[in-house]
């Protein structure tokens, strides 16, 4: 399954169970990034199949030259983020079949309204949406993988395939100490 972020809550520490793991949050919008794999050999068939594979590939037009598509609710693509699009295709060929990966688009030292107006206008692109970085926290992948091994899996992909639009979140292992918890705080 995919990673589930819980608030930090001081009091709850001496509850958790160890080891875990933690990272900062940041104020940013969450996305699901997947490369398209479609087949045209079957256009002439009216079944409801195909009917989604149409969907699928009207909502790709945009980004037919990267074959990606960053989702956020309920599967609206965010339009534009071709910067981010054209480096994801290709880190997701180096990532098993089907892999999705969970991030957050996320622009340093700005507003949050900022960000969802640099990577949801629509009529034309923001003046900032070259300047939105993806900040990875998972892969979802069709294998039952432990975090720990997803996590290993996207920090060895990306250390071969190292490019600016995006980044592995830093996670902290945490065994035993409450106290370590300390940057998530700051």
């Amino acid at each position: 399954g995919k990673l589930v972020g819980r608030t930090y809550v001081k009091s709850n520490v001496n509850r958790a169970f160890y080891p875990l793991s933690v990272s900062r949050k940041l104020d940013g919008i969450r996305a699901l990034s997947r490369r398209f794999y479609y087949n045209n050999d079957d256009e002439d068939n009216d079944n409801s199949e195909d009917k989604m594979e149409d969907k699928m590939e009207d909502k790709m037009e945009d980004n037919k030259e990267y074959n990606v598509q960053m989702d956020w609710r309920e599967n609206n693509d965010f339009p534009y983020l071709n910067h981010i699009k054209k480096e994801l295709s290709e880190f997701l060929s180096i990532l098993p079949p089907n892999s999705v990966l969970d991030g957050e688009l996320y622009l340093h030292s700005a507003i949050f309204n900022n960000i969802i107006s640099a990577v949801k206008t629509k009529k034309k692109k923001h003046k900032d949406n070259e300047k939105i970085q993806y900040h990875i926290y998972d892969i979802i992948e069709d294998k039952t993988l432990t975090w720990t091994k997803r996590y290993h899996l996207l920090k060895s992909a990306y250390i071969s395939y190292i490019k600016t639009t995006f980044d592995i979140t830093v996670n902290e292992d945490i065994n035993d100490n409450p106290s370590s918890i300390k940057f998530v705080e700051s």
